[in-house]
């Protein structure tokens, strides 16, 4: 991009000279000064107007990469706060409740409904990937009492257990852009 504008900039230069000279051509040489002259202020609209556009194209590049970067901190947080969320399965699969008066599945339909909304809409504000792997994990949330009837907890706890390394991933990408752009 650089050698480009070079480019333009060094053809404007001559252009440019080349105007001024025909400035000091004689009157019986009227008409071919004409030409020369449009043909000058053609090429120097084009010339200016590649300079305008790659000046534009830069402003609106670096616009995108200030708001990525004033977003980002906000992003990491919130992701953070939903990863935290993700941890539950991890803490439920360590300490299943001994409590013969409540079982597994309250447990996770009252997670379940203190959780769900406020996350869902949490995770809205960072990004379409994570949005979608938010209702991925509720909706896998929602399906345990079909894996506890089916006796596959494990194989419950694993995919949730898969839901957090999503999002760890995720939030390390996002941690490596902020550094990157900053």
């Amino acid at each position: 991009m650089r050698k480009v504008v070079f480019v333009l900039v060094v053809l404007f230069f001559i252009l440019l000279t080349v105007g001024i000279v025909t400035m000091y051509i004689t009157s019986e040489e009227a008409i071919a000064s004409g030409i020369i002259s449009g043909a000058i202020s053609g090429i120097g609209a084009i010339i200016g107007g590649s300079l305008t556009l790659i000046g534009v194209m830069w402003t609106i590049k670096r616009q995108e990469k200030v708001e990525r970067l004033n977003k980002l901190p906000s992003d990491i947080i919130n992701s953070w706060k939903i990863q935290k969320q993700f941890a539950f399965p991890f803490a439920l699969y360590h300490e299943l409740p001994e409590d013969p008066y409540k079982k597994n599945v309250e447990i996770i339909e009252e997670f379940y409904n203190d959780n769900e909304e406020w996350v869902t809409e949490l995770s809205a504000q960072i990004s379409a990937e994570v949005y979608n792997l938010v209702n991925s994990f509720f909706t896998h949330i929602s399906d345990f009492s079909s894996f506890e009837g089916r006796n596959e907890l494990d194989k419950w706890f694993e995919k949730a257990f898969q839901y957090q390394d999503k999002l760890g991933k995720i939030i390390d990408s996002y941690e490596k852009d902020y550094e990157q752009l900053r």
